[in-house]
């Protein structure tokens, strides 16, 4: 009797640790998908040039996403790679990023 209720145990852990991994997996993923977006360098970086984002609609650069320009047409790996040198930009973003004036 006490085996039976160790697997059960163990089963339950291990089913939460599956069920955590893919929640974690599918985060992940959703979120590597989103910075790729031009939504999210529309948001995130380039708030601070309000004009930007429509100067892209407008032009011929409007069928190539931003990522392809500023990181790179890149394997998953070395985009990985080029992307957490990115992080203090995007945390700078977050916290406050002043705009030089010149």
């Amino acid at each position: 009797m006490g085996r039976s209720i160790r697997t059960r145990n163990i089963l339950f852990v291990a089913a939460a640790l599956s069920a955590a991994f893919i929640v974690v997996l599918a985060v992940g993923i959703a979120g590597w998908e989103y910075t790729n977006s031009d939504h999210f360098c529309a948001v995130m970086c380039h708030d601070v040039h309000p004009e930007e984002p429509y100067a892209h609609q407008a032009s011929q650069h409007a069928r190539v996403a931003c990522v392809e320009c500023h990181m790179g047409r890149l394997p998953t790996f070395k985009m990985m790679a080029v992307k957490v040198t990115h992080v203090g930009e995007i945390w700078g973003m977050i916290t406050g990023y002043e705009r030089p004036l010149t």
